[in-house]
């Protein structure tokens, strides 16, 4: 998969259900049947079970106002019971009133000021709401009056991991795994850490687990999933996925891992609906526009690839591919305009990627701009090392020059002994020729860059474009 797939994220990054496992709720009824009748079980505890499962299947279904309203009542009915404050402080926080979900904490904390649970309830919201200092401090407090407490001890792992300091991670993962062997958060933990560490056939183990011990953790398979890809497990892999997404079909990332794997598998359709459904679900994710963008811009699709180019660098304004990939598109399209303004702010980004300022004096010279092209070759050219940029160089002054006289980058192509300079050398002398109104002769040279270069290169996917181009001249 590509550099992005799997992100680090918390084993609760799925969703703000918090201590309460609803899945397990889910399971407990389940066990004790439709009725709720179980031997040993009174009617009592029985309703009980049946009102958490309803309270689950509501939130599964997106009902937050019924789950809510179902969990006040539920909650009222036994206000000295700290498992039903706790219980309301997980569907508020679900429901998004964190304000609601810290008083129900605050509630259970007077009423069990000995028990960790409400602490480690408080550190979860408080990692939910981006308070670190409060994370922690409500971690230590868990851990103080727990030591063993599984469910602290991997929390513990996560926020070392999010800080970079993996050993300290690895090591609370261990100790959470031997206080419980089936602890989910210790299981991720430990299939996290040894994925690693490259070790995926260890990492495939806890993770086989976490989905043995824990089958509705859409995290427990999107996770196997990363160390099956490892291990060249491909299909099994994408079952992985694809059961990650049926248990949590409203997380944005499960779509957008599944649509890295399934262009792997060149499914690019598919993915794209992955990765469209993605932006909806969370349209602040710049990731599946860069995935989304070069589906449309490998299927031809310019304007759709330049609306979403555009939108991730609104999003990330620091991903200088996507202007490339603007100016490239653009320049594909013959938007001259588009094409220079992409270029020339990848050269922002980038200042010593002087093939940009190229482009984007070509940009100018095809979009009928001879002087503008000849300013932005005077601007750059005193910044350019000639010794060590010397085909960038002579490029640039042929823009500046404007002469005609094509020799010495000519004999620069002849001695160039990088193919892919080469085919840039080409690229730029065949565009030059076709701005001074040359196009059969451009065209010649913009063939020989082509032949050149097979590789899928920036000077490939451009020189392609060229020839493409409708009413281009043939070589």
């Amino acid at each position: 998969m590509s550099e992005h797939a799997f992100r680090n994220r918390s084993r609760r990054a799925a969703g703000p259900v918090i201590a309460l496992s609803l899945a397990g709720l889910a399971l407990l009824a389940a066990a004790c049947g439709s009725t709720g009748r179980v031997p040993g079980v009174t009617a009592a505890v029985a309703r009980e079970i049946v009102t958490l499962d309803q309270i689950h299947e509501l939130l599964a279904k997106g009902k937050l106002e019924a789950a809510l309203e179902k969990t006040e009542s539920y909650a009222a009915d036994a206000p000295d019971k700290v498992d039903r404050r706790l219980v309301l402080a997980s569907v508020r926080a679900s429901a998004g009133d964190l304000d609601g979900a810290r008083a129900a904490t605050e509630e259970a904390k007077a009423l069990a000021p000995q028990s960790a649970e409400p602490w480690f309830f408080a550190a979860e919201l408080a990692s939910w709401s981006g308070d670190q200092a409060g994370r922690k401090a409500a971690l230590d407090k868990a851990l103080a009056l727990d030591p063993a407490h599984a469910d602290v001890l991997a929390a513990y792992g996560d926020l070392h991991w999010e800080e970079g300091a993996y050993a300290k991670a690895e090591d609370s993962y261990r100790r959470a795994f031997a206080a419980d062997a089936t602890n989910l958060g210790a299981l991720l933990g430990m299939g996290r850490a040894a994925y690693r560490k490259d070790d995926f056939k260890a990492s495939a183990s806890f993770l086989d687990r976490a989905v043995a011990a824990h089958p509705s953790s859409s995290l427990a398979r999107s996770d196997r999933a990363r160390a099956r890809y490892e291990l060249g497990r491909y299909l099994e892999a994408l079952d992985d996925l694809d059961a990650a997404v049926e248990l949590d079909p409203d997380s944005a990332w499960h779509r957008v891992e599944r649509g890295q794997l399934l262009l792997d598998f060149g499914r690019s359709d598919e993915a794209l609906a992955d990765f469209s459904r993605a932006i909806e679900l969370d349209p602040s994710d710049f990731l599946p526009y860069v995935y989304r963008a070069g589906i449309h811009e490998e299927a031809g699709r310019d304007g759709e690839a330049l609306a979403d180019y555009k939108k991730l660098l609104a999003l990330e304004p620091d991903y200088w591919y996507a202007n490339e990939s603007i100016g490239t598109v653009a320049f594909r399209s013959g938007d001259w305009k588009t094409a220079r303004e992409g270029f020339e702010a990848a050269f922002r980004m980038s200042p010593v990627q002087y093939e940009y300022a190229i482009m984007a004096a070509v940009s100018l010279a095809r979009g009928g701009d001879a002087e503008g092209a000849r300013a932005l070759a005077e601007k750059v050219m005193p910044s350019v090392d000639r010794e060590k940029f010397p085909a960038e160089w002579l490029a640039l002054r042929l823009f500046y020059d404007r002469s005609g006289s094509t020799s010495e980058i000519e004999l620069r192509i002849g001695a160039e002994t990088r193919l892919d300079m080469k085919a840039a050398l080409l690229l730029w002398l065949g565009e030059y020729w076709i701005a001074k109104g040359r196009p059969e002769l451009g065209a010649t040279y913009v063939g020989l860059s082509l032949e050149l270069d097979r590789q899928g290169t920036i000077w490939h996917r451009l020189a392609e474009a060229e020839a493409k181009r409708p009413g281009s001249a043939k070589p």
